[in-house]
């Protein structure tokens, strides 16, 4: 290994390579896709060496930020808030879009190990004489209600096989910022109902809706939902971090087929998200 030696005033910041950090989708992309669409990143982000000029293929909706002010969450939020719309104008039920058509949450072994451990602690808790009068389970980001209703279901015949009598004592809370998917939920509880309480609350800070609760919530169940929280994330490259910078656009060929359906010209899209997202859908 070779050194050089310089004074302090001919000393130069070292000079970084540029970063490129480069997602797939393996749900999406397939082996006839691959090669063109990496192709085409590598095009956009090196345009000048090129051979010809790149057609857009994207309407960004925002200049680039951090994912945690993205305006993908104004959209996630929205999508929540009329999830009833959104599945009936798809024609589909929300859990279908997620990997493998149906939440991993919802295993019926898994549910049933929970309440197994769930009623040992009330036992062991009620041999200490330490178990309160109520029972409150918090289930956070309830979805279709569907996880929940199986826990509830189980543990009322797990008490049942045992003679605890605990069931009647549960107090279920049902939290989630979305009044729609709470009141989706009610089905799948349907035969609790008496012992449920529908909460509109912030996962970000449950507390600000269950502080005369503190202490006392013995069981807290939290879906699959930290993806739909904001967020930060940070790359490492070659000993160095870096805050990655995001920003949410619109396929061309999906931008067309917008301005077709709803009269509006293509570069009109950005203007009509902002308004889309103040007013929601309108069906």
């Amino acid at each position: 290994m070779s050194r050089s030696a310089s004074t302090k005033d001919e000393r130069r910041p070292p000079v970084h390579p540029p970063v490129m950090d480069m997602r797939i989708d393996t749900r999406q992309v397939t082996p006839d896709n691959l090669r063109a669409e990496m192709l085409r990143a590598l095009a956009a982000i090196h345009p000048e060496k090129s051979l010809q000029a790149q057609p857009e293929d994207r309407i960004p909706l925002e200049a680039f930020k951090s994912f945690r002010h993205s305006i993908a969450w104004e959209f996630n939020k929205l999508y929540w808030t009329c999830l009833g719309d959104w599945e009936k104008t798809t024609g589909r039920g929300y859990q279908q879009a997620l990997p493998g058509g149906k939440s991993d949450g919802n295993d019926a072994e898994a549910v049933a190990d929970s309440v197994a451990d769930f009623w040992t602690l009330l036992r062991d808790m009620d041999t200490k004489k330490q178990l309160p009068a109520e029972i409150f389970i918090l289930e956070l980001g309830v979805g279709s209600g569907t996880r929940c209703g199986m826990f509830v279901d189980r543990f009322r015949a797990l008490d049942q096989q045992r003679g605890t009598s605990y069931y009647p004592r549960l107090r279920v809370l049902m939290g989630d910022y979305s009044l729609e998917t709470l009141d989706m939920s009610r089905p799948a509880v349907s035969e609790h109902m008496e012992l449920c309480s529908f909460l509109a609350l912030d996962a970000l800070n449950p507390l600000k809706t269950l502080s005369f609760l503190r202490h006392k919530i013995l069981y807290v169940h939290s879906t699959n939902m930290y993806d739909n929280l904001p967020d930060e994330e940070i790359l490492r490259r070659d000993g160095r971090l870096f805050y990655v910078h995001v920003r949410a656009c619109v396929p061309m060929s999906d931008a067309v087929k917008i301005a077709q359906t709803f009269d509006v010209p293509v570069e009109g899209i950005r203007e009509w998200w902002t308004s889309f997202s103040e007013t929601g859908p309108v069906l």
